[in-house]
């Protein structure tokens, strides 16, 4: 495989992976998610600092809820569920686990 190739293949992985997440999203750069999001509101964009900071902040808020919702709280269930296939039912997954958090928080 040549190296273009795997920098395809990581990207294409990556995005799929973030698909399984956050699904009600229409793109997946750091710069759309940081607005759709409203991240580090104050960071400006490709610097490292603030980049890593939005990254932070989307894990712990957006990611990390959702994966416990769904019951996945370590790192090897994260990783199972980062390959598990077809991405349509990871997405189910999520949504499901995100209904139901939603109505016990209600009550």
């Amino acid at each position: 495989m040549t190296e273009e190739q795997q920098k395809y293949q990581k990207m294409t992985a990556r995005r799929s992976r973030c698909r399984r997440v956050i699904p009600e999203t229409g793109g997946h750069s750091l710069d759309y998610l940081r607005d759709c999001f409203n991240l580090n509101p104050g960071g400006r964009t490709h610097q490292a600092q603030h980049d890593v900071g939005t990254v932070v902040e989307m894990i712990w808020n957006i990611y990390r809820p959702r994966l416990e919702s769904a019951g996945l709280t370590t790192f090897d269930s994260v990783a199972d569920f980062s390959r598990q296939t077809p991405v349509a039912e990871c997405i189910d997954i999520i949504r499901q686990a995100c209904k139901s958090t939603t109505r016990r928080t209600r009550l």
